[in-house]
């Protein structure tokens, strides 16, 4: 300042104009370290977004992994619930495996048992001495309950398999041997392969020292590799299996560049890996270097700008970093960072309602990418967005871009229902609006719930970007399901009916079942004419449960056959008692479940039970599901036999399925039972029969007779429904309006009432 006082000679339009430069100079350097550094930082946030995304798609396949294993050890799970198995000799069982093949997964290539010593029984009719194998001593030495094998050769083919082990106790909880089944190698690597939902990215999984296990190479399996590039020679795949979880770059076994995503398989000593190209990760680099190149331009510009709009220019920017850090640049919607802040202020402000998320993003759109470019794709985006906040709008929700093609959508909600049939006429109009783009394409959705029994518990954003991204991987290309709904409700439901799978056969050898009857009245004079079983459950663990939370999962388990039997064997030591007690008696009728399609060995089981009891055929009644998965034929020599035998046979829950008259004319049926649903659905809410209704039942009622069949009606609940059938010469009536099903003393004390 001294110099410039002193030099008179200058001239102040000289002067102003240096001094501009200088203040325009240090502006711009200011400007273009800052800009650079909001720019770089706003990058590595979406580079670190897309790197968790990669994280949870990894553990997301190794629960996947996880969930196969499951299944395999579940598979062996159901040769052991058989309760006569631990009594057994070594070559007992293995005569056992060999006649319960069908009992197999799909997946296995042959069942073995292995006893204490190490010998091996297989399905094959083989033995060999397996003392040296990993599993041996891992379950027999280490006292593990169940292991999976890295690759060995087969015994039987030489081909490359995997062993699936899993302890076998007796009732004392001691060790009684091993079951396994082998598993082909190829056959795992095609399950592992049809996991994957993007043709470009792929996971391979790895043993304990590195040697691959599944890989989209098949040429590489049962191998190890190191990268031929000094850069990479020490991310060998020795190493990689060291690591618990993880990421880095290193080359694939074809030299290209890549990103490895490692998570372990829980029961396992197996580590997998997701691979994703380089290129996916490349793309923020040179967003980077863009956008660095484009601030160095503008900051030369700015520079030759007067002193007098710098300060225009500082608020221009700054007003640009605030908006940036609100809307996306792109779409004008809010960012994923801001939109996680205001849904976790909504969220917290209404505790108690209920919310619907969704997750949506363009089906293939990095072919879009690679084969329009950059600016095509962005324009997919925007239009995709304006559709997609039309829709937030119409929830009256917040929107925002999470990264790439990625949105999410957060409302309010009063019902599940009501959201869904909303979601439903929304998407129709979002499809209809893609197709008609330069580029025809579709959107995908997953969508999570907030429901108000979540208080205890209650879910983050985050939460429900993991719970609908979760729900969205499930959707395969190859469905025509366009959206996936994350629920809690199923998952718990799985746990349950895999808690009662553990549990069945405990139960029943526990006598946990048990027999209520349901008397059965002639409509002519109100009199007992029998009784249906009903079997129940009540569980130490899970409490009284009724028939709709077992029954369908027995029948799917084929576990419901034993059920069937157990049921009888009650039913005929009941009635023997009687018998001897002189008390009175009445035929009592007993269900035959779907899953019984071979007569022959049905009626061997049926009559060695039924033998050993000193009662009169005529007072059993077997109950025939319509809805059988038999068919006429079976039905016919079923039907035959039992008419042999001297027992009466009834169609159940007839007009429920697909009967035909010419069936009912094949088929030698004694009685037929009508499902309740008729009288139920033909009920008026002041409890009269609909007209229509009843004219239609009296006409089933008229051709039964034709046909000389008895008509049962269950479900009679009211005085009005009862009169109606004895006014149409309906024979028996079974329903809440007589009994409620008994206990077998109160069973005894009705009849005594009512003979």
């Amino acid at each position: 300042m001294k110099l410039i006082k002193e030099n008179k000679q200058y001239n102040p339009n000289t002067l102003n104009l240096i001094f501009s430069v200088i203040v325009s100079l240090v502006f711009t350097i200011t400007v273009v370290s800052l800009s650079s550094k909001i720019t770089s930082k706003l990058i590595h946030q979406s580079k670190e977004e897309f790197e968790h995304y990669c994280e949870d798609m990894s553990s997301g396949y190794s629960q996947s992994v996880e969930l196969i294993l499951e299944s395999y050890f579940f598979g062996l799970q159901t040769f052991m619930k058989e309760n006569k198995v631990a009594g057994l000799s070594d070559r007992e069982i293995q005569e056992f495996i060999i006649s319960a093949k069908d009992l197999n997964h799909p997946d296995f290539m042959n069942v073995s048992f292995v006893n204490l010593s190490g010998m091996l029984y297989t399905q094959a009719a083989t033995s060999n001495p397996v003392t040296d194998r990993d599993y041996y001593k891992a379950i027999v030495s280490q006292n593990e309950d169940k292991y999976v094998s890295s690759p060995i050769l087969s015994y039987l083919t030489g081909e490359q398999i995997i062993i699936i082990a899993k302890a076998f106790r007796g009732d004392d909880g001691k060790l009684r041997g091993i079951f396994t089944a082998s598993v082909k190698l190829s056959v795992f690597n095609d399950k592992i392969a049809k996991l994957l939902l993007n043709k470009d990215i792929w996971i391979f999984i790895q043993g304990p020292k590195g040697k691959f296990i599944c890989h989209p190479d098949k040429d590489i399996l049962l191998k190890t590799y190191r990268p031929a590039d000094p850069e990479f020679e020490n991310l060998s795949s020795e190493w990689v299996s060291t690591l618990q979880k993880g990421h880095f770059k290193t080359l694939s076994t074809k030299g290209i560049p890549i990103i490895i995503f490692v998570q372990k398989i829980k029961s396992t000593n197996w580590t997998l890996g997701l691979s994703i190209p380089d290129t996916f990760f490349s793309v923020f680099e040179k967003q980077e270097n863009r956008y660095k190149i484009i601030i160095i331009v503008l900051g030369i510009v700015t520079m030759l700008i007067l002193s007098l709009l710098e300060f225009y220019i500082i608020s221009l920017l700054h007003r640009h970093q605030h908006v940036e850090t609100i809307y996306d640049a792109l779409t004008n919607l809010f960012t994923r960072k801001h939109f996680e802040a205001e849904a976790g202020k909504i969220l917290k402000r209404n505790p108690s309602s209920k919310f619907m998320f969704i997750e949506s993003d363009i089906k293939d759109f990095r072919f879009t990418y690679q084969n329009y470019g950059e600016t095509a794709s962005d324009n997919m985006l925007f239009f995709f967005s304006r559709i997609l906040n039309r829709l937030a709008i119409h929830y009256n929700g917040i929107i925002c871009r999470g990264f790439a093609d990625h949105f999410y959508i957060l409302t309010k909600i009063t019902s599940v229902r009501k959201a869904m049939a909303t979601f439903k006429k929304e998407l129709a109009i979002v499809n209809k609006k893609t197709k008609e783009y330069a580029i025809p394409f579709s959107g995908k959705f997953g969508i999570s719930f907030v429901m108000p029994e979540n208080f205890d518990n209650p879910l983050t954003i985050q939460d429900l970007i993991g719970q609908a991204s979760f729900a969205k991987t499930t959707l395969q290309d190859k469905l025509f399901s366009q959206y996936a709904i994350y629920n809690s409700k199923l998952l718990h439901k799985i746990k349950q009916e895999r808690f009662i799978e553990a549990h069945m056969v405990e139960a029943l050898n526990r006598n946990e079942f048990y027999v209520m009857y349901q008397p059965k009245i002639s409509l002519k004079d109100d009199k007992i004419v029998g009784a249906e079983a009903l079997v129940r459950w009540h569980s130490p663990e899970l409490g009284q449960m009724m028939p709709d939370s077992f029954i369908p999962l027995f029948e799917r388990n084929g576990f419901i056959s034993r059920i069937d039997f157990y049921v009888y064997e009650q039913v005929f030591k009941f009635l023997e008692e009687q018998i001897k007690k002189g008390e009175s008696i009445v035929p009592i009728s007993v269900n035959m479940s779907r899953t019984h399609s071979k007569p022959d060995k049905f009626m061997h089981e049926f009559l060695d039970i039924f033998k050993r009891y000193s009662i009169p055929s005529e007072l059993i009644q077997i109950e025939i599901l319509e809805r059988s998965v038999m068919n006429d034929q079976t039905l016919k020599e079923i039907t035959d036999k039992l008419h042999k035998e001297g027992f009466t046979v009834a169609m159940d829950d007839f007009g429920s399925g697909q009967s035909s008259l010419n069936m009912l004319t094949k088929i030698p049926i004694d009685v037929l039972k009508f499902d309740r649903e008729f009288l139920s659905s033909s009920t008026k809410e002041n409890g009269q029969m609909d007209e229509a209704s009843a004219e239609f039942i009296e006409i089933l009622i008229e051709m039964s007779r034709v046909l000389n069949k008895k008509t049962v009606f269950e479900g009679v609940e009211t005085e009005s429904q009862r009169d109606f059938l004895r006014s149409i010469n309906c024979d028996v009536a079974q329903g809440y309006f007589y009994s409620k099903p008994l206990t077998e003393q109160d069973f005894i004390e009705f009849i005594k009432r009512h003979v």
